[in-house]
Formats: C-alpha cells, sequence, structure tokens
C-alpha cells in the first residue's frame, strides 16, 4: 500500500478509537513537538516547538487563514491563533508551522503546551477539519500518528514518514548510567557504560554532540578517559537506543582533569562549570552562537557591534548544564543558552544566558548556588564574563552588586567558577542570577504571567514582559499630579516603591555609573495594582571603569546634575524619557528631603571605604587562585587599587555635590538619641529624620549647617514625652538672601601675565578689565558658560582673575555668607583682599604660573565665609582659577554668594516632634519618662482564613489569594500597628513588625484591617512575614510596652478547610469557625463578624486567648472566669499558671471595659487567687475583663445578659 494511502486508512481508523479526528480533509495534524530542543530547526536557526501537517489530497493547499486552537489538558482554551501568511502545502507532502511567541516568518506567537492538550485545526471558513489530544512531552520526543494508525510518543521525523507510535513513555530505554562518577578526577578513567534496558545499544561521543545511532560511537568496551595533549578534559555524552522503544534521554558527565595552571595557583577552590554543546551549535560559521561566522548581524546602535556576527543574532541552542562543588557533580540539566550582552559580546568568551522550561524537561534548576539563605530554584542563569571589566578588572560588577545587596536592593548573586566547555578550559567567570523576570520568581516567586518588566536602553523604553500599561501611568501621574501637594508621595507611592527607588537612585548615582539611566534600566511590578521596583545590574561603569573622555566615570561627576539630565550629558542621560522619573520627583519637597537624608546616611555608613574593603576581602578570597589560573586573567591589584582611589575620594565629592544642590552651609555631625529620664536608651523605639524611618533608638550622620530638619521620636507605649536636650545652640530658622546670582556682573582678567600683585585687594582699580554676566570658561566640560574667555579655542593661558562688588549696609544683617563656586582645574577665593578658600590648589604661595595637583573639569563647591571679613559699605569678593598645565585647554569659573541670617535658641521648641536647623554638629536627646497608666490599644485578632483561594473572592490588593487576619480596633481612638508585631511563633513574637511610614497601618475606631500573611513584605505595609498553616497553629498579635514585648491577643489555631475562616462572633466575643450556613458564606473578610447558626466552641476551646507579657520560660495559660454569659456577678479565678511567680500574691485588680475601651468598672483584690466582681450595674452586652498581678496581665471577654 502506497504511503498517501496507507495515512488514509490509519486516519479513518482514527476516527472510531482515538481523538485525532479529520473528517475527509485534505491537511491534517500528522505530529507535534512541543519540546523541540535538538530536532529541527525553524527558519531562524533555533529550535522551536513545532507542528507537522500532511496533505493527503491531490491539489495543494494554501493554509493562510487556517485557525489552530490549543486546549489545555482540562479542556480550557491556552491560545487560538491564525496563520496570517500564505503557506502551500503540495499534494502529498509536508509542511511545518513553527510555535514559538514570535510571530515571524509565518511562525505562531505562542507555545504548544508542553503539560499535554489538545491541539485543534480548523479551515479558513471555521470548520473543525482535525484534532490532535496529546499526553505531557518530554525533550527529544515528539507525538503523532504512525502508519499503523497509532496515536502515542514517537522518534521526531519533520517533514518525513513517522515512526512507531507509543501510547505511554513507559515505553523508553532506561538512560544510561557511568561507573564512575563525573566530576574532578586525579587520572585516567576507565568508564563503564550500562542502561536498565537490556540488549539496549548505547551509543556515546565525547565532543559534546548528542548522541545516536547516527552519531556516536558504539559501547562495546569501556571508555579510556585520560588528561589531553592540549591539557583538554573530557565530557561524556551517551544514550541508550533499542528496536521497539524510544531512545533514553541523553546522560552527560565530565571528567576535569588538574591543569597546571590550576595546579600552580592552589587547585581547584570554586565550583566548575561544565557546559556540552555540539560544534554545530557553538562554533560552526552558519549556526554557530559563539563566532563571528557567515550568518550573522550587526547592531547599528552600538558601535562595538557594528560588524556583522552570529554572535549578535538571538539564538538558543541546546547544551548541558553540569554544575561540579568539591569536585562531584551536583547537577547535570539539558538546557538551552544564548550569547547576552552589549559590546561584550566581541571578548573571546562570551557571556551566556542559560534557560530551562518545561521545553528543556526540568522547568528549573535546582541548588543553592549563592548559598542555603538565598534562593534555590531558578528559571535561568547568566555566565559572566565581566562585561566592561573583562579586560580590566572582571569582578567588578560582582563587587559593586555586593554593595547594592547590602542596601536591601534587587541584583544578582554572584558565584566565580572555573568554566569549561567540551573540556576545554576557558577560564574564571561569574555564575549569576539574570536580571529579568527569572530573578523576580527566584526571588520573590511572581510568575511571568503577573509581571510587567520595563527596559530601558538607547533605543527607548519597551516591555519586555508584560505591558508598558503600569509605566505609563506612572508617568503620567509624575508629569500631571501636583508637585506641591502633601499627597503627592504618598499617591505615587501607590505606583513605585519610593523608599526603595531612593536608595536604588543613590547606589547607581554614588558608584558613577553613566552607562544609566538611559541604558542598564530594569524594573518590575506585579501587574495587577503592583508598585514598580527597580533591578541592579551591569554596572561595570561604576567605581571609574575609564578615567577621563567622554564616559564621566570620574568620582567627580555630578550625578544628581547627571540625573537631572544636565551637564555632563551622554547617551545615557540626554533623553528626557531616561530622567523623567527622578526629575519629576525631585520636585516634590518631601521626596527631596528624604534624597538627602538617605545619601548622608549612606555616605557615612555603606559607603565608607573599609566597607567597601571587607566586601573586596570576602570576594578576593573567593577568587583569587581561579583567577590566577584564568588564561583572561590581568593585573588584580591595579584593577583594585584603582576602585580603592575611588572609594577613598567619592564621598568628599558627594558631600561637595549635596551642599551645592540643596544651597547647604557645612558640614556637620548630628546624632540623635531617644532616651528616658536616667539617661538609658529606650529599647523598639525609632527615630524618623525628614520622614525617613531609621529603625534605630541612637542615629548618627552628617547634615549640613542651615539646612532645616524635622526629627520625629517613635517610642513604645508607656512613655511620656518630657523635653528635647542638645548641646548647643539649634536655629529653629534660616533665611538667605541673594547677593550675586548666576546673572550677576564680574570683571574678568585673561592674559598671560598677573595683571597686577595686589588685585585681590578692594582698593584696585580693575576699570581696565572685561566685564561679563554669569559663567565664565573656554572648552567647558559640564557647564555652558555665557561668557567665553577667548575667540578662540587653542588660547591656552595658565591663569584667569575675576573680581565682583556687592554694598552690605548693615553688619548685623547677616550672620555669615555662603558661597558655591564651579571651577576647572583649581581655585583661590578672596574677600576684601583675604583669602577665604582654595581649591585643588597647592599649600603656599601662589603666583600667576602655579599648577593645580589634580586635573578637573567644573567641580562644584559650597562653603561659609565669616561676616569678620565684611565692611559695611562696598566689598570685593576675586578669584583665580588655575590649570592643570600649560598644554590644558579648558578652564571654566562661576560664583553666587547669599547672605546667612538665623535665630537660635538653646531650647529647639517644646514639641515632641522638632523642626529646625543646625548651626554646628548637634546632639540631641529626645527625653521620655515612664507612665504606667499608658492606655492598652484596644486591637484585637477577630479572624484567620489560613487557606484562602480564588474561589473566596477575598483577594489582596494584586489579585492573589494569600491567607488574611484580621484585626479589629474595638476603642475610640485610632491605633497605629507600626511597629507592632505578628507572629506564628510563640518563641519569636517579633517575627513580622508592621514598618512605620504608612497611612495604611491606621486602624480607625470600629474598623476591620485585614493583613496578609503571604511572607512577602516587599508587597506592603499590610502584608505579614509568615504564612499560616491550614492543620493549625499558633498566632499572635504583639506590642512593644515600655522595655518588654507585650502580648495584645493571641490563638491557638484549629484546622480549617479551604475559605473557612476562624473568627470572633460579635467582633470581639467567643471564637469560632465560620463557613457555610444554610447555604451562605459566614466568612467576614474585612467587615463586621456575625453571630454563628449553629453552637460556638465558646470561651477557651481552641482559644490561647490572653493578653499579657509573657515572662522568660514561662507560658502563662490564663484565668478561669465564670459564670459565663452571667448576671449579676462574676469570679475570677487565677489557673495556677496565671504568673508562676505570683500565684500567692495573686490577682491585684480587676478591671472591666466596654467594647469601646471605656473603663466601667474596677475591683481592687489586693493578691487574691480568687475574686468575686459585681456586673449588676452593667448593661447587657459584651465586655473585656482585664486581671492584673504583679508582673503580669490577662485579658478576655465575658458576655452579660
Amino acid at each position: 500500500m502506497d504511503k498517501k494511502n496507507l495515512k488514509l486508512v490509519s486516519l479513518l481508523s482514527l476516527l472510531m478509537t482515538t481523538s485525532a479526528t479529520s473528517v475527509m480533509a485534505e491537511v491534517v495534524l500528522n505530529e507535534l513537538m512541543p519540546c523541540n530542543i535538538s530536532s529541527y530547526r525553524g527558519s531562524d536557526t533555533n529550535y522551536s516547538g513545532w507542528v507537522e501537517l500532511y496533505n493527503d489530497g491531490d491539489a495543494k493547499v494554501d493554509i493562510k487563514g487556517y485557525v489552530f486552537k490549543n486546549l489545555k489538558k482540562g479542556g480550557s482554551e491556552k491560545w487560538s491563533w491564525t496563520v496570517s501568511q500564505s503557506c502551500v502545502v503540495q499534494p502529498d507532502d509536508y509542511a511545518i508551522c513553527i510555535f514559538d511567541e514570535k510571530e515571524k516568518n509565518g511562525s505562531a506567537p505562542y507555545k504548544l503546551d508542553p503539560d499535554g492538550g489538545t491541539l485543534i485545526l480548523y479551515n479558513a471558513s471555521g470548520k473543525e477539519i482535525g484534532s490532535l489530544k496529546y499526553g505531557a512531552m518530554v525533550p527529544h520526543i515528539s507525538y503523532g500518528i504512525d502508519d499503523e494508525g497509532n496515536l502515542g510518543y514517537m522518534e521526531p521525523t519533520p517533514k518525513k514518514d513517522n515512526t512507531t507510535a507509543y501510547a505511554s513513555l513507559g515505553s523508553r530505554c532506561g538512560k544510561p548510567v557511568f561507573g564512575t562518577q563525573p566530576g574532578i578526577v586525579d587520572g585516567p578513567v576507565s568508564l563503564t557504560v550500562t542502561s536498565t534496558t537490556s540488549e539496549a545499544k548505547i551509543y556515546y561521543t565525547l565532543d559534546g554532540s548528542e548522541p545516536s545511532d547516527k552519531n556516536g560511537t558504539l559501547y562495546d568496551k569501556p571508555i579510556e578517559i585520560k588528561r589531553q595533549d592540549d591539557q583538554k578534559s573530557i565530557v561524556v555524552r551517551a544514550r541508550a537506543i533499542k528496536k521497539g522503544l524510544l531512545s533514553s534521554a541523553v546522560m552527560t558527565g565530565s571528567y576535569i582533569f588538574m591543569d597546571d595552571k590550576h595546579k600552580n595557583c592552589n587547585g581547584f577552590t570554586v565550583p566548575i562549570v561544565s557546559l556540552a554543546i555540539s560544534k554545530k551549535d557553538y562554533s560552526d560559521n552558519t549556526y554557530g552562537i559563539g563566532v563571528v561566522g557567515t550568518n550573522g548581524i550587526s547592531n547599528p546602535a552600538k558601535s562595538c557591534l557594528s560588524q556583522s556576527a552570529n554572535y549578535n543574532q538571538d539564538w538558543m541552542r541546546p547544551a548541558n548544564f553540569e554544575y561540579i562543588v568539591d569536585g562531584k557533580t551536583v547537577l547535570s540539566q539539558e538546557t538551552e543558552v544564548g550569547v547576552v550582552g552589549g559590546c561584550s559580546r566581541t571578548y573571546t568568551v562570551k557571556s551566556l544566558k542559560v534557560n530551562v522550561s518545561k521545553k528543556t524537561g526540568n522547568s528549573l534548576l535546582k541548588y543553592p548556588f549563592f548559598g542555603s539563605k538565598e534562593p534555590q530554584e531558578f528559571k535561568s542563569l547568566h555566565i559572566r564574563n565581566g562585561g566592561n571589566g573583562y579586560n580590566s578588572f572582571m569582578i567588578r560588577d560582582a563587587l559593586l552588586q555586593e554593595i547594592a545587596r547590602s542596601m536591601g536592593l534587587d541584583c544578582q548573586h554572584y558565584q566565580p567558577v572555573a568554566y569549561y566547555i567540551n573540556g576545554e578550559y576557558k577560564g574564571m567567570m561569574g555564575l549569576r542570577t539574570r536580571s529579568n523576570k527569572d530573578l523576580v520568581y527566584a526571588k520573590y516567586g511572581v510568575e511571568q504571567e503577573d509581571l510587567d518588566v520595563i527596559e530601558v536602553s538607547e533605543t527607548g523604553v519597551a516591555a519586555a514582559c508584560g505591558t508598558m500599561d503600569g509605566y505609563e501611568e506612572l508617568i503620567k501621574a509624575l508629569k500631571s499630579k501636583d508637585k506641591s501637594s502633601p499627597t503627592f508621595l504618598e499617591e505615587i507611592g501607590q505606583l513605585m516603591d519610593i523608599d526603595y527607588y531612593i536608595d536604588y537612585q543613590i547606589f547607581e548615582q554614588y558608584i558613577v555609573n553613566t552607562d544609566w539611566p538611559g541604558n542598564n534600566t530594569k524594573l518590575w511590578r506585579e501587574r495587577q495594582n503592583g508598585r514598580f521596583r527597580w533591578i541592579v545590574y551591569d554596572v561595570d561603569f561604576g567605581f571609574g571603569l575609564y578615567e577621563g573622555g567622554g564616559n564621566y566615570t570620574e568620582e567627580s561627576t555630578d550625578m544628581i546634575q547627571f540625573c537631572l539630565g544636565k551637564n555632563p550629558v551622554n547617551w545615557a542621560n540626554k533623553n528626557e524619557i531616561f530622567v523623567e522619573i527622578f526629575k519629576n520627583l525631585m520636585e516634590n519637597q518631601d521626596f527631596r528631603e528624604r534624597f538627602m537624608t538617605r545619601y548622608l546616611y549612606h555616605l557615612d555608613h555603606t559607603f565608607k571605604p573599609e566597607n567597601l574593603k571587607s566586601l573586596w576581602s570576602s570576594i578576593e578570597s573567593q577568587c583569587k587562585d581561579e583567577f590566577c589560573a584564568s588564561p583572561i586573567s590581568h593585573d588584580w591589584d591595579q584593577g583594585w587599587d584603582r576602585m580603592n582611589r575611588f572609594a577613598e575620594n567619592r564621598p568628599a565629592k558627594v558631600y561637595e555635590h549635596l551642599r551645592s544642590y540643596y544651597n547647604g552651609g557645612n558640614k556637620v555631625t548630628l546624632r540623635i538619641a531617644i532616651k528616658d529620664e536616667n539617661g538609658n536608651v529606650i529599647p523598639n523605639s525609632n527615630i524618623i529624620l525628614n520622614n525617613v524611618s531609621t529603625g534605630a533608638s541612637e542615629y548618627k550622620t552628617s547634615y549640613f549647617s542651615t539646612h532645616s530638619m524635622r526629627v520625629e521620636p517613635r517610642v513604645p507605649v508607656g512613655y511620656t514625652f518630657k523635653k528635647w536636650t542638645t548641646s548647643t545652640e539649634v536655629a529653629s530658622t534660616i533665611s538667605t538672601t541673594p547677593i550675586l546670582t548666576d546673572k550677576s556682573t564680574w570683571s574678568y582678567y585673561f592674559k598671560d601675565t598677573i595683571p597686577s600683585e595686589d588685585w585681590a585687594q578692594s582698593s584696585y582699580d580693575a576699570s581696565s578689565w572685561k566685564q561679563g554676566a554669569g559663567s565664565f570658561g573656554i572648552n567647558s566640560k559640564v557647564i555652558t558658560p555665557t561668557v567665553k574667555l577667548v575667540d578662540g579655542d587653542s588660547v591656552h593661558y595658565i591663569t584667569s582673575y575675576y573680581r565682583a562688588k556687592f554694598k552690605v549696609s548693615d553688619l548685623t544683617e547677616f550672620d555669615s555668607l555662603l558661597a558655591k563656586v564651579t571651577y576647572d582645574d583649581g581655585v583661590v577665593i578672596y574677600l576684601n583682599g583675604k583669602e577665604v578658600k582654595r581649591y585643588n590648589m597647592p599649600k603656599g604661595t601662589v603666583t600667576y604660573g602655579t599648577f593645580t595637583p589634580d586635573y578637573l573639569n567644573d567641580e562644584v563647591a559650597s562653603f561659609f565665609i565669616s561676616k569678620k571679613d565684611l565692611v559695611e559699605g562696598e566689598n570685593v569678593i576675586a578669584a583665580e582659577v588655575h590649570q592643570y598645565d600649560a598644554n590644558s585647554a579648558d578652564m571654566t569659573f562661576a560664583l553666587t554668594l547669599s547672605g546667612v541670617q538665623s535665630s537660635s535658641s538653646t531650647s529647639p521648641n517644646a514639641n515632641e516632634i522638632f523642626e529646625g536647623s543646625l548651626t554646628g554638629d548637634l546632639e540631641m536627646t529626645a527625653v521620655y519618662s515612664k507612665n504606667s497608666n499608658a492606655p492598652i490599644p484596644m486591637l484585637q485578632l477577630n479572624e484567620v482564613c489560613a487557606s484562602n483561594n480564588s474561589a473566596s473572592g477575598n483577594s489582596d490588593e494584586y489579585g492573589n489569594y494569600p491567607d488574611w487576619i484580621e484585626i479589629y480596633n474595638a476603642g475610640t481612638t485610632d491605633c497605629d500597628l507600626a511597629g507592632m508585631y505578628l507572629s506564628d511563633n510563640r518563641d519569636k513574637l517579633e517575627k513580622s513588625q508592621f514598618p512605620y511610614g504608612s497611612k495604611s497601618t491606621i486602624i480607625k475606631p470600629g474598623e476591620h484591617k485585614i493583613i496578609y500573611a503571604d511572607n512577602s513584605v516587599w508587597r506592603g505595609a499590610l502584608h505579614a512575614d509568615f504564612k499560616i498553616s491550614a492543620a493549625g497553629g499558633f498566632l499572635a498579635l504583639s506590642y512593644n510596652k515600655q522595655d518588654k514585648v507585650v502580648v495584645l491577643d493571641s490563638i491557638k489555631l484549629s484546622s480549617m478547610e479551604a475559605n473557612d475562616s476562624y473568627g470572633r462572633e460579635f467582633d470581639g466575643s467567643a471564637w469560632t469557625v465560620f463557613s457555610e450556613c444554610e447555604g451562605s458564606s459566614l466568612v467576614t473578610f474585612g467587615s463586621a463578624n456575625p453571630e454563628k447558626c449553629e453552637e460556638s466552641l465558646g470561651p477557651g476551646v481552641g482559644v490561647d486567648d490572653y493578653i499579657g507579657v509573657w515572662p522568660d520560660e514561662v507560658e502563662p495559660q490564663g484565668i478561669d472566669l465564670y459564670p459565663n454569659p452571667a448576671h449579676d456577678w462574676i469570679v475570677v479565678k487565677t489557673t495556677g499558671e496565671f504568673d508562676n511567680e505570683d500565684v500567692v500574691s495573686g490577682i491585684k485588680e480587676v478591671s472591666i471595659y466596654s467594647l469601646q475601651g471605656v473603663l466601667v468598672a474596677q475591683s481592687r483584690t489586693g493578691g487574691a487567687t480568687e475574686c468575686r466582681v459585681s456586673i449588676d450595674q452593667l448593661a447587657p452586652g459584651i465586655y473585656y475583663l482585664k486581671a492584673v498581678s504583679d508582673r503580669s496581665f490577662f485579658t478576655t471577654t465575658f458576655k452579660k445578659q
């Protein structure tokens, strides 16, 4: 029977026996392969999922307009795609349709579901002409119809007759087993290879390619493995094949020999990454990703990539990734790899992305590559060659990202590795997490379909994942909202994480990454109502990668101005879209103050040179030996020395930039503390400086005199504010009056000699000098001067001179003068002939021919000038600007001057919130007294759901369905959860603390506040740092009372069914399980609790319902209270465990409160272990009862009938 008739008979048979149908169609679904990683190349040379069509008719068929529909295993639609381009299938021939998420060259913009499902084909008229139901797929195996009419798994045969189909993957050869474990070997190995499938033939390769019966050597004796003459190691790949079965999965193992370089550098001291990849896929001129080749493209956006090359292509190739730790292979897995990076693509050793998915068989790389406390499941990894640091100091990026990690920023992890490709050692590389959606998954567990990831590059802003909708909403809000509104930052904070962004900007600005923000910028959010956060990556420019030139990576670069789109300007800040977020935010006063406050803190702590040296020491100890062995190593010490110099010099430059931008005075030291009247620091208190929560009871930072500040101390319950004490005077107000502005007129002199020895004196006659207004310069690098010193660009004089006059009518008008100067390269400044400041000038006498010690570009500095040198009437300020050498072609000068006046007092104010300005170094202390009568926050755990899902409809703000906890405010005043704790561990009551600074933590009287227990505090202030077990457990709400952590409320949770909740009847009464009752749900998410329609559990049943301090090693169990409900009286009795040390002294006092927190009855009992309290006067209802001993107290509820 010929092929055509055999196909037709097979298809007719399938009509009656399988889910593959075709009602006398001319084009049929014949074979599909979702997990194609090496079997068939598409037109773009990638290995993508594919579907094979067969034309069993006599006429050609154009499938343009045909529709493919993919259903999931459950029957729901995954996607539908209409063929938009002409594709003609000839009679008795095949056509391959590519499914790879990219709609180009006729391929579909979707992936076939590897989990299994149904593929349906409709013709252009909408008529179903065939369907194919397939099971879960694995790599190297397809699914289709064989010539016998069987439907099942098969060896892939694109555009060829199908082979035998098997009903299940059980009909597959067992994967080969190596007799010697792969890893580091110290001598020759005689490797045996076996298979669990009897009589299976094993084929193997030693060149990295996949073995088959057509490619490889038939195993018939042990493989003799030894170090090659070129010192290469060996990678063995093997596959078992047997007629009547599907071929096995590929087994891969690397046998690494010690080469001479490693032997001379202390051996293997880091893990090993060994890639196995066919030469066709890596080094072939047509298909190879690692070569220039003959099938490449260029990248016009980057001059370094202007040459056409294969490595510029967005190609993915199959490779086996093997990870070797302590000499043993701990992970070996099939993956896909592709070249990544910018200019680093041109380097000899390429940076590669390593991707896994269901297509490659295992969708995660599961191993703690970066330590046991870091993420351990990855969808991709990055083997990085050092980027811009490849030819200089290749761990630069890793070192800088460790600084970012210490600031809590999302960044790439780093692990140095010895890198091998097909057994050939390539050198030290960095194993990194990716900087894309996969980083978000690894760290936060958010899947791609729930993400928006935005990338900013020189070509613009685009969505790398998801949509641009959220980003466009953010930009629109930044531009349209009133920057002066007190709610501006709060409103923007709903769209982006403000505090996170401040630290992100500070990090990038401090390291002087001028290949950013118009490049190497990524930000992400959860698509539904998420807030944007930024990812740190590719920071090789940082810490002075290049010295001089148009990259502006020197430590003197003013990155505040750079990030505002001002000078200096390069590709990364020249367009408004690159700087508009920071620029708009800096127009808001609150943001500006927060930015300055955080920056000054980081300068004093995070960016201290010794901290960088500590990080360096840690990385150096990891890397140095492997760097020694690496053929791409360079001068290790020289690279570090340059970064170290940057670290030493950068802080002083940033202080000047901040002082200049904020018009600040001198740098001063500010120390703030919160103490009691005895001088003891109050634990668990918090200093909030300029609306920035420091999280500290004692705080030290640099600040600027004359600049205002706001200090808000936050203390635990049980303290009353008394006063502020200060070490020096504090100015309650600071005012400045402009004297010389950027438009003031100056006299200037620029020739080849000094104008006169007394040129700076106020009596000197400068009428012959030229005059101009504003700034002055020639060939200035950063600013654009309003006055050009000379007409040409090639006139080189060593020194230029400047004078300006101003009048002071009353010397009491100012306390001091504040000057801001821009200079290039050095400057000396005089007031009335007396020197008041010099920058970048040698000590001693200065003459016309004095050169500066360093070459600088348009430096900016601010400084104070004492009023003692002022005179009433006319004053003269003068300056001389000097060059670095006689050939220096650039020079710049500008200066503004203001008068400063302050009003001071030794007692800043009596208000708890302090507002004022510093006049010098200051130590200030907020003093509090203890208050034993402080009211208890009337908050209680009201309802808990430990197994919430989408069926409940109770989602968080992001559309997720986490466990939730409802807290109820039973009092009459607002309660702020900030500083309080939630915990699921009675031994760690402080497990999850509510942050300061969010209005969402305030609970109004009678309000029900929902807290999401999803172990995702990054999502917001109302998300807890744990999840609740549906099997039951413990839950506590606690707060700081003086120096103790006090439990406000706690419960022992019973097990709960999905979407059931455990809550109090009538908001504050006995606990019970709310679920379905007479067909309607009683779960009350964020609202008042109902009365249960069946018997409640009652007080004390399944409940750990007390309020009190937990003494060390004592777990209080409470008291007995009866009768309950009660009529005229109630008895309160200790259980013997109420307070072990106080059983004898017993209960000292019983207080009864209404649900509104009002004290309605009280009885002093003198220490009895049992007392009777009259409640006859109380109205019927629910009440709180509080029993107090010497050391603790306990609160519960009862009902008066």
